[in-house]
């Protein structure tokens, strides 16, 4: 949105943080506009904030935050290495043509339930 008298808007190209990173904003969000050396604009990341957001991120640190009860955090630790974590309001899903859990093939590994909640082990337990 242009809340200054005379703009308008316009098709200006969205700042791409890494290759394949995409950050949209929601429409009415503000966003930084930046004019490059070619004349041409850019915009960047949502000026808005998020009540969702958390409050303990820190350097090198990233976080994804959609509604209260999803996230996607990278966290550095104390020793130096991060930590990865997923919640969501909704369904987490991993596709690929292999997904390794801790080193284990998931496919490997997997577990059937009956509609008796009996569990029947399938696969090969590692």
């Amino acid at each position: 949105m242009f809340d200054r008298p005379g703009a308008s808007k316009s098709s200006i190209p969205f700042f791409q943080p890494f290759a394949g990173g995409i950050i949209t904003p929601n429409e009415g969000d503000h966003v930084q506009v930046y004019r490059l050396n070619d004349q041409s604009y850019v915009a960047m990341f949502p000026l808005n904030g998020s009540q969702y957001a958390p409050t303990d991120v820190g350097p090198g640190e990233l976080a994804f935050s959609f509604d209260a009860d999803t996230l996607v955090r990278v966290k550095r630790r104390g020793d130096g290495k991060f930590d990865v974590s997923v919640a969501a309001s909704g369904d987490v899903n991993i596709s690929g043509e292999s997904v390794l859990i801790n080193g284990i093939d998931f496919e490997q590994h997997a577990h059937a339930y009956t509609d008796d909640g009996a569990q029947n082990v399938t696969g090969t337990p590692q």
